[in-house]
């Protein structure tokens, strides 16, 4: 009985570890992509430029450099006129 235990244990262990890493590649295939914007004078409302997330990190941009220009998220999902809520690279 006592050799039983030992290999017993490896097992439980190696299946939680299993199901705990595919549990958290689920929830990071699930994060949130929103359209990032920029407003534009010309059009005189935002215009979404490219796809951004909402989950903090890096701050995203047109280009994707740390000194280019910011994409935001609108204020209020109907209303194109105001996009300052920042995002984030995905």
């Amino acid at each position: 009985m006592k050799n039983a235990i030992l290999p017993v244990c490896v097992v439980l262990i190696a299946a939680g570890s299993a199901y705990g890493t595919q549990k958290t590649k689920v929830s990071s295939s699930e994060i949130s992509s929103k359209p990032g914007y920029i407003y534009s004078t010309a059009a005189s409302r935002c215009v979404a430029v490219k796809m951004c997330s909402d989950v903090p990190g890096d701050i995203c941009t047109i280009d994707d450099q740390p000194t280019g220009q910011p994409l935001y998220d609108l204020n209020n999902p109907s209303n194109l006129s105001t996009c300052n809520v920042t995002l984030f690279k995905p």
